[in-house]
């Protein structure tokens, strides 16, 4: 009886996991956001300096983003992040909360602070997207408001990749 109610609260859990990322993940996919984005898609930032953001959305686990970027020094920068928030904001805007989980560095460096819990919210721009509001979620810095960066000018616009 008490191995039954065990197996029983363990399946809830895993189940009510499941739901949040499937609802997650369903927000992410119907806004267009599962896939490869970047400021130019030719350039791999494991080759030249660029960056690129992809989220993937598993069957049966959170969703994750994964930002890869190298710097004019050459460094290659991975951050992986889960996706703990996807909410529609309006038919043109998704906000998106992304609690990182791991950064590693192609120098090996190692580097003890943890990014914290970031907060971005992206708007459609006909078949690209403009970061509206990018920052920290629970105060702090914001990089991006309203579409305009810390020095005054507007995000760029990202387009999807095919790869």
């Amino acid at each position: 009886m008490r191995v039954t109610f065990l197996a029983g609260c363990f399946l809830a859990c895993i189940a009510s996991t499941s739901i949040l990322a499937s609802s997650t993940g369903d927000a992410l996919k119907q806004f267009g956001l599962e896939g490869s984005w970047s400021l130019d898609c030719s350039k791999d930032p494991s080759k030249e300096s660029a960056e690129r953001w992809k989220i993937d959305v598993p069957l049966l686990s959170a969703p994750m983003s994964t930002s890869t970027s190298r710097d004019q020094s050459g460094v290659v920068r991975i951050i992986k992040s889960e996706i703990t928030e996807a909410t529609r904001i309006t038919e043109d805007k998704m906000r998106i909360v992304e609690n990182p989980v791991s950064v590693s560095y192609s120098d090996n460096s190692t580097h003890t602070d943890m990014l914290p819990e970031l907060e971005k919210v992206f708007e459609k721009m006909s078949n690209k997207l403009r970061v509206f509001r990018y920052g920290f979620a629970n105060g702090g810095p914001q990089f991006v408001v309203n579409g305009v960066q810390q020095n005054g000018m507007p995000a760029p616009l990202i387009e999807k990749c095919l790869n």
